[in-house]
């Protein structure tokens, strides 16, 4: 079995739930109950210049705001990353790796912006960071396209390079496919990222193949608490936890993530629920945003129907990203 890395998102990726608005003493006691678990990487947040607020957030608009608050931390355990965004934040503002506890940047792009953002990745890799890249949406990308864009990170070398479910569309068969072509062309020393949203109810099942697999490097796994995430949610960490100690001789710990269940994320859900749910399986079937069945089920006068069939109708260049004025 492959050597597997765990990468828990909750504090980002579950911020599409809550608006990222965690209080200070929430974020502590996640990154902490986090590190109890033995999670080997924690995404704190968002690096985002446009964000205005100075505490109670997990978008930060500088490393020094995050600073002030993981020294507050008894101990380091688990590696802390955070992610940008392509354009919402400079990287030439990013300061030395060796001046912070930060360990390494995620940055994600979209297609149409893969030259300037390999550009930056680039910037980021020179001031130290350990680079996970992403490239969002990766059912917009051929089998040609994917095997060019792997020779393009080949030559910038990160540490990981991810493969995202942007919209939790992949079926098992061309999950694996893909998976297959990734391994195959990657650069060996790079490690495999994997990133899956539930929309089908697969993140679990294609994990599990990914960890199965025999790959010729290491995996890193990501997933949030409770699958806290934005539509249906991401990949479940107790879950894939529990599987790998069963399998994989691992010594994660559940009973810290049932504490963040029960002291913090509970009360989330309770405001603005998350996970299976028909308009999210709608939006999965047409590869679309699923912020668009969120916007028009909302509105409250139109029925599952109607959504299913205002969604066919979306141009498919415009479906991708989520446009409200559109």
């Amino acid at each position: 079995m492959n050597k597997i890395s765990l990468l828990d998102v909750t504090l980002r990726d579950g911020g599409y739930i809550n608006n990222w608005e965690f209080c200070d003493e929430e974020i502590l006691a996640i990154i902490s109950q986090l590190q109890n678990a033995n999670i080997d990487i924690i995404e704190c947040g968002y690096l985002n210049a446009r964000e205005n607020s100075t505490s109670n957030k997990t978008i930060f608009n500088s490393i020094a705001k995050l600073e002030k608050l993981l020294s507050c931390v008894k101990e380091k355990k688990s590696d802390y990353i955070l992610m940008i965004n392509h354009g919402e934040f400079d990287v030439n503002n990013l300061p030395e790796k060796l001046s912070t506890q930060i360990d390494g940047i995620r940055l994600a792009f979209y297609k149409e912006d893969m030259k300037k953002a390999l550009e930056n990745a680039q910037k980021i890799k020179q001031k130290g960071y350990k680079l996970f890249i992403q490239p969002m949406i990766m059912s917009r990308y051929s089998v040609e396209e994917i095997c060019m864009l792997t020779e393009q990170i080949n030559k910038i070398k990160p540490h990981v390079f991810y493969f995202v479910d942007s919209f939790g569309i992949f079926s098992r068969k061309d999950f694996n496919q893909t998976i297959d072509i990734l391994d195959k062309n990657l650069d060996k020393n790079t490690k495999l990222g994997i990133h899956l949203h539930n929309n089908l109810q697969l993140a679990f099942s294609n994990a599990i193949d990914v960890i199965e697999k025999k790959l010729n490097r290491q995996i890193i796994v990501d997933s949030s608490v409770c699958g806290m995430g934005r539509g249906a949610g991401n990949l479940c960490t107790e879950l894939i936890i529990d599987y790998l100690n069963k399998n994989n001789s691992t010594n994660y710990e559940i009973l810290p993530l049932l504490q963040i269940m029960d002291n913090s994320l509970s009360k989330y859900f309770f405001k603005k629920s998350w996970g299976c749910s028909p308009i999210y399986f709608i939006t999965a079937k047409a590869e679309c945003h699923p912020n668009y069945a969120t916007y028009f089920f909302e509105k409250e006068n139109l029925s599952i129907i109607d959504v299913e069939k205002v969604i066919k109708f979306l141009d498919k260049t415009k479906s991708h990203n989520f446009n409200e004025k559109y």
